[in-house]
């Protein structure tokens, strides 16, 4: 609306809006008071100014309130998604502190097992050892078991042969007895 001069007052009937001096133009008998039906339409403009007023009013408090809305779900996404990355990071963590635990405890059962193996490998040699000496001296066992069998057998040979060579010399003896009586006889 326009106001035309300092003198006409927000309600004066003098009050035009800016729409009629446009299509007035410049028609200086706008300027004559109104009368009741001009004041009764300025009346109804200035209802449905206020009622257009009220109405922008609603549609700013209404875009104020979807951009609080919006703004506090973006902020909610955000938090959101922060809370899920810090998640996900704390998982990732755990996951990694598992993997090192378990790859720590493998390498550890790795090493065990190569240390069974090699005391396995140790014992198995020293038992080795043990058989190739046991059967070592059970061989020279055997050998002067052998050895002293047949010294005791050439021994007994030798006296059996001994003993046969006087048996020998016996015989010949009483031979030579029994021939000599005989010949006496």
């Amino acid at each position: 609306m326009l106001r035309l001069g300092r003198a006409i007052r927000k309600n004066s009937p003098q009050v035009i809006e800016f729409a009629d001096y446009r299509r007035r133009r410049f028609n200086w008998n706008f300027l004559t008071p109104l009368n009741e039906s001009g004041i009764t339409r300025l009346t109804q403009m200035s209802d449905e100014l206020n009622q257009a007023q009220a109405e922008l009013r609603d549609f700013e408090r209404t875009v104020l309130a979807l951009r609080l809305e919006l703004e506090n779900a973006h902020a909610e996404s955000d938090a959101r998604l922060r809370k899920s990355a810090v998640a996900a990071k704390a998982e990732a963590a755990q996951l990694e502190s598992t993997i090192v635990a378990l790859r720590d405890e493998l390498e550890e059962a790795r090493a065990e097992r190569e240390k069974a193996v090699q005391q396995a490998i140790a014992a198995s040699h020293n038992e080795i050892q043990q058989l190739k000496a046991t059967v070592a001296a059970l061989r020279d066992n055997l050998e002067i078991a052998r050895i002293d069998k047949e010294n005791e057998i050439e021994r007994a040979v030798n006296v059996s042969k001994a003993e046969i060579a006087q048996l020998h010399g016996t015989v010949r003896a009483l031979r030579e007895q029994i021939e000599a009586l005989t010949a006496k006889i």
